[in-house]
Parts: C-alpha cells; sequence; structure tokens
C-alpha cells in the first residue's frame, strides 16, 4: 500500500544523483520561478504535483531551476502570448531612429542570446550633440518588449521585426 506524501508539510533529504538539497527547499524554488512569472500556474500545478511519485518515493527535478543565468537576464520560458514572439536573431541588424526634440541615432543591434540584445551606435541628442552609446536590452518574459539593462520602465516594443516604439521614439531596421 502506497503512502501519500503532503510536500507541505514534509522536508525530507531525496539523494539522486548527488541531490541532496531537501524537498522544501526544491518546493520554494519551483514556487520562486512561478513568481517570477518563469513558469505558468498550470506548469507550476503540474510540476508541484510531480516533485514526489507517491509509488516510487522518486524526486523528479523541475526543468526551470537547473539552468544557470546571471541575476540580471531572465531565463527562457515556454512561449505562451497570443501572438508570435519575435525572435532577437530577426530584430538583429543596423537601424536608425528619431524622436522629436531628442535627436537622432544610426545604430546596430546584436542578439546576445535569445532574450537580450545590444545596442551599439551613435545618438546626437537634439539634432546636433553626438554621443557614442552601448546599451544591453532584456526581454519582458512572453512579450516582444525589451527593457534597458538598469531602467525596467524603459522598453522597446516591437510591432514586427523591422519597427519598434519606446514612447514617443520610433525606430526603423534599415537592413
Amino acid at each position: 500500500m502506497g503512502v501519500t506524501v503532503e510536500p507541505e508539510i514534509v522536508d525530507a533529504v531525496i539523494i539522486e544523483a548527488g541531490d541532496t538539497k531537501s524537498l522544501t527547499s526544491k518546493l520554494k524554488d519551483l514556487q520562486q520561478s512561478r513568481d517570477q512569472g518563469l513558469i505558468s500556474e498550470s506548469e507550476y500545478q503540474a510540476l508541484r504535483s510531480s516533485l514526489i511519485n507517491p509509488t516510487t518515493n522518486t524526486y523528479v527535478r523541475p526543468p526551470v531551476t537547473t539552468q544557470p543565468t546571471s541575476s540580471n537576464t531572465p531565463k527562457p520560458v515556454q512561449w505562451t502570448a497570443p501572438y508570435p514572439m519575435i525572435k532577437t536573431e530577426e530584430i538583429a541588424g543596423d537601424w536608425t531612429c528619431c524622436c522629436i526634440p531628442g535627436g537622432w541615432a544610426c545604430f546596430k543591434k546584436i542578439a546576445l542570446d535569445a532574450n537580450t540584445l545590444e545596442h551599439t551606435g551613435l545618438v546626437c541628442l537634439f539634432f546636433g550633440i553626438p554621443c557614442i552609446f552601448t546599451e544591453k536590452r532584456i526581454r519582458h518574459p512572453n512579450t516582444n518588449g525589451f527593457y534597458k539593462d538598469g531602467e525596467k520602465q524603459n522598453i522597446d516594443v516591437y510591432c514586427n521585426k523591422n519597427c519598434v516604439c519606446n514612447g514617443i521614439s520610433c525606430s526603423t531596421k534599415l537592413f
């Protein structure tokens, strides 16, 4: 006869392939992944219920916690938005931007990974003061919006792979 283990009350140490992390700690990691938007509620529920197999009493590692990333870069997530994802490789290329009265810019966008772009180029502030810049942009999870590293409210929202807007600024891909 199998024994049902309730994860909320158990703090067992399950040793599997050198893994000695407590079940409670693993459940907290899973909940944190859900709270950060890295997995959906339904994925969370499915993974949570599969943590302990009552028949074999083995632990199944959630896949969302196995991929190391930097603290500022979001982990890849399954795309569930109702619109298609624009890949960073499609966005990469030479761009121009205009913002009245702010100025204009010509710059290159480089895909660093599936969720990160690097912009490098020349901006002419107020149409006359040239400045060279480099900035990193990170995808908001499950959107085609990329925020400037350190400024989560400064979001480039892509209408398609060739056009982006950010407030009163609009950019177009040259090639």
